[in-house]
């Protein structure tokens, strides 16, 4: 009894802990937040990281559910696959009201900080959104493109509109960072559903890239990348402004640099995509600049913005850990 509990707790650390599918996908989240912040410099900092705090602990609950939400749509599939899944080892039930916990306890947490009632509506439809994907009798993972769609605007929801509303942003943030969020991550979901295409297909779920075969899927994925890149750029852009100068022109001729460099080594060395699935599936462009923007970039608007207020410190060790956490997973081999 007591090794099957040791190895439970073991899978849900690696699972949805420290592991791929843990708590570094909600890194997107960094960007929106960082910007916002900056937005509220002309009215002093006070409270603010506190309520970044709160923002990310609601998006990890909000993350966890519809995470489990989705092992549970997909238990019988995942065990054919042989991707077990902890949360499919325990009694429906069980799982079903650990989901429900979750959502709960990101619902605590906004009326415990007495947030916003837009902030709240929003993770209501955020929610709302990643349960549709994923369970029946909605299940719009397997409706071709309305599942990439839908799940890409849940986070989207989670991770800019949510923030956006809870620290009362301006409209050019909604209006240049949810897009760039939303493209990311229909980027990420179509690259998976690349990879689960075969296994998609045995099971009979009609994914988008099922539907549209894994030739013209990989096609479609390309064209998602450069869309999404182009908007990442802009993004970048528009993200930088809020800092000095100075640092702001080095930001972008560093970015601009990493940027050539990745695509010059694509090119000279194309044997080094049979290192890694995203290399071999997404254009070395687009990893450049998605790692730049939604990682790296945040890293140093929290970095500046701490400099000026010693209390967004956390915030900036939250988003570093996090992100070492990520690079740490991209490096390591896979082995779910």
């Amino acid at each position: 009894m007591t090794s099957r509990s040791e190895s439970l707790w073991k899978r849900i650390g690696e699972e949805s802990l420290w592991g791929r599918r843990g708590v570094i996908k909600v890194n997107p989240l960094w960007l929106p937040v960082a910007v916002l912040l900056y937005q509220k410099s002309s009215e002093g900092w006070r409270g603010s990281a506190v309520s970044s705090l709160q923002v990310f602990l609601t998006a990890i609950f909000w993350l966890s559910a519809s995470i489990l939400a989705n092992n549970l749509g997909d238990c019988r599939d995942d065990r054919s696959s042989g991707k077990p899944r902890w949360i499919c080892d325990l009694p429906v039930s069980a799982g079903a009201a650990i989901v429900a916990l979750l959502i709960g306890g990101g619902l605590a947490v906004l009326l415990l900080a007495n947030s916003p009632p837009a902030a709240i509506w929003v993770y209501v439809g955020a929610t709302a959104l990643g349960l549709a994907y994923s369970l029946k009798p909605i299940r719009l993972k397997a409706k071709g493109p309305w599942g990439i769609f839908i799940y890409s605007l849940a986070c989207t929801c989670a991770y800019a509109v949510l923030p956006w509303a809870w620290l009362r942003g301006g409209r050019a943030a909604l209006l240049v960072l949810s897009p760039a969020v939303l493209l990311d991550k229909w980027v990420n979901l179509h690259f998976h559903q690349v990879g689960d295409y075969e296994a998609d297909r045995a099971h009979g779920v009609q994914t988008l890239a099922v539907r549209l075969g894994v030739a013209r899927a990989r096609i479609w994925l390309k064209i998602a990348a450069a869309v999404a890149s182009l908007w990442l750029a802009l993004a970048l852009v528009y993200s930088v402004s809020y800092l000095p100068k100075l640092i702001g022109y080095v930001c972008l001729g560093g970015s601009a640099v990493v940027l050539a460099a990745t695509v010059l080594a694509a090119f000279a060395r194309p044997s080094l995509s049979s290192m890694s699935i995203f290399a071999r599936e997404l254009p070395a462009y687009y990893l450049a600049l998605t790692f730049i923007v939604f990682r790296l970039l945040p890293l140093l608007l929290f970095y500046m913005l701490a400099l000026q207020e010693k209390s967004l410190w956390p915030v900036f060790g939250v988003s570093l850990t996090l992100v070492l956490l990520e690079t740490w997973n991209l490096w390591r081999p896979v082995n779910s």
